[in-house]
């Protein structure tokens, strides 16, 4: 096992050192890359031990984890009476010892005020085990979208050299027919322009290589096996919309947006119970030595709601609920739009590589090995290898386009959807 930077070094090593296969025919040595790119390596990293081991490491999830303890032990602080208070005091009535009095008071809350608390504790709990679970979606996201970010470079790697070797041939064929004469020397010095690009190219896709594998590892916090991550044959088919529905009703964001609505509910009764008053109930013993005796004393207080009845917050409460109410209905309105273009989104990039893989790009390739006997044997000119040079190698670059985009909007829809990083369609 080699680290990230290691690796980053060694392929652009072999850039540097890239050298071209020879071969009598161009054709054969361009199906053999080209169909190798599909390769499943002996044992690649799964994805799901990778989902896994990311939710391990990610701070977010530990921090929602302790939000979570958190909000259990602001739940059971909730259902907590409030301490009674004892007090002493002396009282000097002209004798020669002063009276002496203990009390002891204890509050009682009136009007259901400890249940509307547990409640909305109950309701807050909830929404940040909610919360939990979307963190764990959105690592599960990142993570997925940068193991088949992962993918999408090795496979440009493996194109480049394709497109490098592809641009070599053709210009080893070129070389000779200038040494027979039978293209003129400007031929011959265009014909390596696109071989250095290709060079150029692979270069590059090297370097986003090893970008690449670093990401993924700062997301799994270890250190990647030497090994391939192969993307599969095709894309997988969208959910139908009847079950990207049935998933968003139950998505954490939905549910988080309930509860937030559930908790201001609970607010609102709880200040609304505020126009009950508590009350305190009072019990001591008052001792007077002079007279040899003492006397039970019992009261009770409670507090008369003539100045204040708690009605603007009240009022308050009530319009946050409108509130929260009308920004969760918009939410969840603008949600089910985006999820709606993704899912449109995600058909069509379905059908176009899959019309790009059974296809265009065979199609492609069929064409570029015609016109390149063709131009070996002088019936095709030096313009027509060359459009469909750039024909195939334009094909496999917006066929790795399109992958791109699928996985873009496939993380961001599964993570709307909470099952980001779901392997199956079902």
């Amino acid at each position: 096992m080699i680290g990230a930077s290691q690796r980053l070094r060694v392929a652009a090593g072999r850039g540097n050192c890239f050298m071209p296969i020879k071969t009598s025919s161009l054709g054969i040595v361009l199906l053999t890359v080209a169909g190798s790119h599909w390769a499943q390596a002996a044992s690649p990293p799964k994805l799901d031990e990778l989902l896994t081991q990311a939710e391990l490491h990610a701070p977010r999830v530990v921090a929602a984890k302790a939000a979570v303890d958190a909000a259990a032990a602001s739940y059971r602080a909730a259902g907590g009476w409030a301490n009674p208070e004892i007090s002493y005091s002396r009282e000097d009535i002209g004798t020669a010892e002063p009276s002496r009095t203990v009390e002891l008071r204890q509050r009682i809350e009136l009007g259901g005020k400890i249940g509307l608390r547990q409640q909305i504790a109950s309701a807050e709990e909830r929404k940040v085990q909610l919360a939990l679970r979307q963190v764990r979606h959105d690592v599960r996201s990142e993570v997925y979208r940068a193991y088949y970010d992962l993918s999408l470079s090795e496979l440009r790697i493996r194109e480049a050299r394709v497109g490098a070797q592809v641009a070599q041939n053709f210009s080893t064929v070129v070389e000779k027919k200038l040494s027979a004469g039978r293209v003129p020397p400007v031929e011959a010095a265009k014909a390596k322009l696109p071989a250095i690009l290709a060079n150029e190219d692979l270069h590059n896709a090297e370097r986003l290589h090893g970008v690449a594998i670093l990401k993924l590892e700062k997301l799994i916090g270890q250190a990647l096996p030497e090994s391939d991550h192969p993307l599969p044959d095709l894309p997988r088919p969208p959910l139908p919309w009847e079950k990207v529905a049935e998933h968003f009703r139950q998505s954490p964001q939905t549910l988080m947006n309930a509860a937030q609505v559930d908790i201001q509910m609970a607010e609102l009764a709880s200040q609304k119970a505020q126009y009950w008053p508590d009350l305190i109930l009072s019990g001591g013993v008052k001792n007077i030595p002079a007279a040899s005796t003492s006397s039970r004393q019992f009261g009770i207080a409670l507090e008369i709601p003539l100045f204040g009845r708690n009605s603007a917050k009240v009022a308050g409460a009530s319009a946050r609920l409108q509130q929260i109410r009308a920004d969760t209905e918009a939410a969840a309105i603008n949600s089910e739009l985006q999820l709606q273009s993704l899912h449109a989104e995600l058909q069509s990039l379905v059908e176009r590589i899959r019309l790009y893989q059974e296809t265009v790009i065979p199609t492609a390739e069929s064409v570029y090995q015609i016109a390149q006997q063709g131009y070996e044997l002088g019936r095709y000119s030096f313009i027509d290898i060359l459009d469909a040079q750039r024909s195939l190698l334009t094909t496999r670059s917006e066929r790795t386009s399109l992958w791109q985009q699928y996985i873009n909007q496939q993380a961001e829809f599964d993570r709307l959807l909470g099952r980001a990083g779901s392997t199956s369609n079902q």
